[in-house]
């Protein structure tokens, strides 16, 4: 779901003029068109916060179970997770630009590095969908020692801590003297706080879905009105999430969704995407880029572009499974042998 909803980000035109040219929408209902496209950007938020709350319930799972956490094991269970593929688009990127530049020289040492984030706030490199990679990366690096040092109440207390991260945010802003989409949605201090959001979630629930929540229905409506609300909160560049009430209503918004989707039966179809969900994520920039470079989805017709679409999500999970298949699940096995808590087989 996560994914889902930053690949109809991509894929769907964020400005209000392409939906009243092209559908020949109203203003109004093409405000609320553009807002809804905005929204899915959000889904990275998601995934932030579900990351967070999977660590956490795992790391506090083989706390209990072992009396300590194995913390070099973790840090080598998840570079065999990230960095296979990663890597992989990195050097394909290197190659790639010679023809399009999705990933500039200059920017390819902060990515290795783990800090495309700062890379795409400060125009070192072009955007792409690895700048989330980094700011999970940093999570993962420093999140395991401050669990292995502190009681699951001091645990509790650090992820609260964490929803303040946003405020550093305002303050590099003030510090700069600029203050812009990339700034605030992909500074590392922004996405703590859905971190922490997350942590909270696992500390107080212990991996059981909490009692007494409203319907699921509600729940995800409630957190679709969220992300829309963080959705019109723009400046005049266009719709961007550029202050503390956004970053805030995102957080909420992706609480609400995660707590629908706790217990919930899966369903088959979504449990297969599920396991691909990281080169789902990684790929369909690429997708989406040559697509639009070669055919140019812009400008088709009203008619031709859900076919445009449906084709880049089909090749998007084409290349997501292969890579899974040849290239992820070598390495996955390998992890097994460092996991002390498992979670789901290969």
């Amino acid at each position: 779901m996560a994914f889902l909803f930053v690949f109809f980000r991509h894929t769907t035109p964020l400005s209000p003029g392409w939906y009243v040219s092209k559908l020949h929408l109203p203003p109004f209902v093409a405000s609320i068109a553009a807002n809804l496209s905005a929204l899915g950007a959000f889904g990275v938020y998601l995934f932030f916060l579900l990351s967070a709350y999977l660590i956490t319930v795992l790391l506090l799972r083989e706390k209990r179970e072992y009396g300590k956490l194995h913390v070099p094991q973790f840090y080598g269970r998840r570079a065999l997770r990230i960095w296979p593929l990663y890597f992989f688009i990195i050097a394909v990127g290197g190659i790639y630009q010679h023809y399009f530049p999705p990933i500039e020289w200059k920017g390819m040492a902060m990515l290795v590095c783990f800090s495309g984030n700062w890379a795409m706030i400060f125009g070192i490199a072009k955007v792409t969908p690895l700048w989330s990679v980094s700011v999970e990366e940093q999570f993962y690096l420093l999140w395991p020692p401050v669990v292995a040092r502190l009681s699951e109440r001091g645990i509790e207390k650090a992820g609260l801590a964490m929803l303040a991260g946003p405020l550093l945010t305002l303050g590099l802003a003030r510090y700069l003297g600029y203050s812009d989409w990339n700034l605030w949605f992909m500074s590392s201090f922004s996405g703590l706080s859905a971190m922490g959001v997350g942590i909270v979630l696992a500390c107080r629930t212990q991996g059981r879905v909490p009692a007494g929540l409203p319907p699921r229905a509600v729940l995800g409506l409630m957190g679709l009105l969220a992300w829309y609300g963080a959705a019109t909160l723009h400046i005049a560049e266009g719709i961007t999430v550029n202050s503390l009430l956004g970053i805030a209503l995102i957080d909420l918004g992706s609480l609400a969704m995660l707590l629908a989707a706790m217990g919930a039966t899966p369903r088959a179809v979504f449990v297969e995407l599920g396991k691909i969900s990281y080169g789902l994520y990684v790929y369909h920039g690429w997708v989406i880029e040559i697509f639009e470079r070669t055919v140019g989805r812009k400008a088709l017709n009203a008619k031709a572009y859900p076919l445009a679409i449906a084709f880049e999500f089909a090749v998007t999970v084409f290349l997501a499974w292969a890579s899974y298949r040849w290239l992820e699940s070598p390495f996955l096995r390998i992890k097994e042998r460092f996991t002390f808590v498992r979670s789901r087989p290969v």
